[in-house]
């Protein structure tokens, strides 16, 4: 008759590596989630500084005082 140690120890190092593997692939899905996110912001970001948002008159929304033409500021 077989031992019942043998098996005890057999489906502890089964869990053991059931648990090691399933952390490898949670780690290995964020890393995917986080690298989509990334290049997601960084398109996003591409498409902002290539449309920026247009103020009233249409110019940029942000101008510096000193660039704004004087028949403009009054």
């Amino acid at each position: 008759m077989m031992e019942w140690g043998w098996v005890v120890k057999g489906l502890i190092i089964y869990a053991a590596a059931a648990f090691t593997l399933r952390i490898i692939a949670d780690a290995l899905f964020i890393a995917r989630r986080n690298a989509d996110a990334q290049a997601e912001a960084e398109a996003r970001r591409a498409e902002d500084s290539a449309n920026p948002p247009r103020g009233a008159a249409g110019q940029g929304a942000f101008r510096p005082a000193d660039t704004i033409p004087t028949a403009e500021r009054l």
